[in-house]
């Protein structure tokens, strides 16, 4: 990376491919990523393969617990980014990091069921991911799920849980929440 941008050397780009091919050819996701990036321009079947093998690599370790591996597979297959847009298996990436207890699994999984993107559209469904987030320290989580159950209509209005996913987004150091939480008081 550093030959490629001339961070702290000079740049080289060659120099770049070189670590990136070897990198890539190690099990390296992000160097697979990057030679694909680089080959766009000037040979877009090579940057395909390089895509290809950055995908298999982050499911390879997604499928050993590794969160990154994951979000990267997850983010790829939602975005449609150098690989075919998916999102039933980018929802299968963020589950699979939700149930592993990453809050940023559960937000993007919250978000997909809120709009009905690679699962079926269910709100109670993304209210509950929001909340489980927020349960593992996501003040957004808190806040999304805090106004839901304060306004309703989602799901059933509750004040008192409201309050407490309020609390707890202020505790988080989201000052919105301690602002709504005092109101509720």
């Amino acid at each position: 990376g550093m030959y490629d941008i001339g961070l702290g050397v000079e740049e080289d780009h060659s120099r770049a491919e070189f670590y990136f091919v070897q990198g890539c050819n190690k099990g390296s996701a992000i160097s697979c990523g990057n030679l694909g990036v680089a080959a766009m321009a000037t040979d877009p079947q090579r940057a395909r393969t390089f895509f290809s093998r950055e995908i298999e690599l982050n499911s390879r370790a997604c499928s050993e617990g590794d969160m990154r591996g994951c979000l990267e597979a997850g983010e790829m297959y939602d975005l449609g980014t150098r690989i075919a847009k998916d999102p039933v298996r980018a929802a299968f990436f963020f589950k699979t990091m939700c149930d592993a207890g990453d809050a940023v699994g559960c937000m993007r999984l919250s978000y997909m069921y809120d709009v009905g993107s690679g699962v079926p559209k269910d709100a109670i469904e993304s209210v509950w991911l929001s909340a489980r987030a927020c349960s593992l320290s996501d003040k957004d989580g808190c806040v999304t799920a805090a106004l839901a159950y304060q306004y309703g209509g989602l799901v059933d209005r509750n004040v008192p849980r409201s309050r407490e996913l309020w609390r707890r987004a202020c505790n988080l150091g989201e000052e919105w929440g301690c602002e709504e939480a005092a109101k509720m008081e």
